[in-house]
């Protein structure tokens, strides 16, 4: 056997993956975007909140006020913060 042919650790001969696929051969297809995002768990997530929103904003004729989005955002900006902490608490140990 000559060197060519081995694979540097003594075992089978060497081959390059794209020779031995054949452009025919059925290959795994690629998933679309909309097909990935769907398959993750966050998106049941956000979905919920966007018909809470929805549903809110209907609900109340203040809820999309500029300062009642600016209330929510410093109140969640408050639980971040504290988010963090934790998580690099969580992290340390």
């Amino acid at each position: 056997m000559t060197e060519s042919t081995q694979d540097g650790l003594g075992g089978a001969p060497a081959a390059s993956a794209s020779a031995e696929e054949a452009p025919g051969q059925d290959q795994e297809p690629k998933r679309s975007l909309l097909a990935r995002v769907l398959r993750m768990r966050e998106t049941g997530l956000i979905a919920i909140i966007f018909i809470l929103f929805v549903a809110m904003s209907l609900a109340s004729p203040y809820f999309l006020t500029w300062a009642n989005l600016r209330a929510m955002v410093m109140a969640f900006a408050v639980e971040g913060i504290v988010v963090i902490g934790m998580t690099i608490l969580l992290i340390s140990g």
